[in-house]
């Protein structure tokens, strides 16, 4: 990694003004599927571009080897006495929770609903595009929210996974919603080769019996419709709640109610009962010598693990 700085927005949107930090003494990026994406940074107070790491300046670093370079906001900055600073950044998109839009709306389908980025304050600096096709699916926002806030919920409503990357063209922050981010990969994890550790967890903690969406006008208990599925599990009985307010801004049908519910369970895996959970830290073949054919695992990837051994 090459990371640098620049000291305020301004500087990021003109690409002016950057300062090195390639004598950092770390620099780790982390990102999730639709959730964190942020960096830490040790660097020397003593360091050559030490006055340069104040609090909300932009550092730029690759998030992986092959990409290109992503901002992100120093939010923390802790100095030790030991002469090191330990630097926290959120990727630019967490600026999108000073994006507000205080109208409320009802939208059918996922094109209606992106459409709506206009209406949220300091929408010029940022786009929302999304590859996916739903025409029947409603949302709708009686309150004041955040352009984050919204993500979140389209997600929830409408599935995907959330891609956030820097248009360096434009300098302009690009958000895209994508039914699939990640591709089949060729690539086998396996012990003896690249797995250096593995790990399985079976978590019964969601197990339910029945899943029961359910609604209501916010008013009147007397309003309060719902619809349940069954998990087919028998033991232990027990039934989970889904809210399903904001996914209908009328009365739902039972019907309509017991659609959400099976595509809870559908989402968490909860006829399984028992969820199985598996761990791998291995090392990319890709990046080595005797693995130069390997496939580089990205983000939403999908690989095989052998996980034999273990069970």
């Amino acid at each position: 990694m090459n990371p640098y700085i620049y000291e305020d927005t301004s500087d990021l949107l003109s690409s002016s003004s950057q300062y090195s930090l390639i004598d950092g003494i770390s620099c780790i990026v982390t990102e999730e599927r639709n959730g964190r994406f942020d960096l830490e940074l040790q660097y020397s107070l003593n360091g050559v571009n030490s006055g340069k790491i104040v609090p909300n300046a932009i550092i730029m670093s690759e998030p992986r080897p092959d990409a290109d370079p992503e901002p992100f906001r120093i939010c923390e900055i802790e100095q030790t006495i030991d002469g090191v600073m330990l630097v926290k950044a959120n990727h630019i998109a967490y600026d999108l929770i000073g994006s507000t839009c205080y109208s409320g709306f009802y939208r059918t389908g996922i094109a209606n609903a992106i459409a709506m980025q206009s209406s949220f304050s300091n929408n010029s600096w940022w786009t929302l595009t999304t590859d996916l096709t739903d025409t029947t699916t409603e949302i709708g926002v009686d309150n004041p929210i955040t352009m984050w806030e919204y993500l979140g919920r389209l997600v929830s409503l409408f599935g995907g996974e959330l891609k956030y990357s820097w248009d360096h063209n434009n300098n302009k922050l690009k958000v895209e919603l994508l039914s699939a981010r990640g591709v089949q990969k060729s690539t086998t994890i396996q012990y003896g080769s690249n797995i250096i550790a593995l790990d399985r967890v079976r978590n019964s903690n969601n197990s339910y019996s029945k899943v029961t969406a359910w609604w209501w006008d916010g008013s009147s208990i007397a309003s309060i419709v719902t619809g349940s599925v069954s998990t087919g599990i028998t033991d232990p009985v027990r039934e989970l709640l889904v809210d399903a307010k904001s996914s209908f801004p009328t009365a739902p049908t039972s019907a309509e109610l017991q659609a959400v519910a099976q595509a809870y369970i559908d989402a968490n895996g909860l006829s399984d009962g028992v969820q199985d959970e598996l761990t791998v830290d291995y090392v990319p073949l890709d990046i080595t010598t005797e693995g130069a054919s390997s496939e580089r695992l990205d983000l939403c990837d999908t690989a095989t693990v052998d996980a034999s051994l273990i069970g």
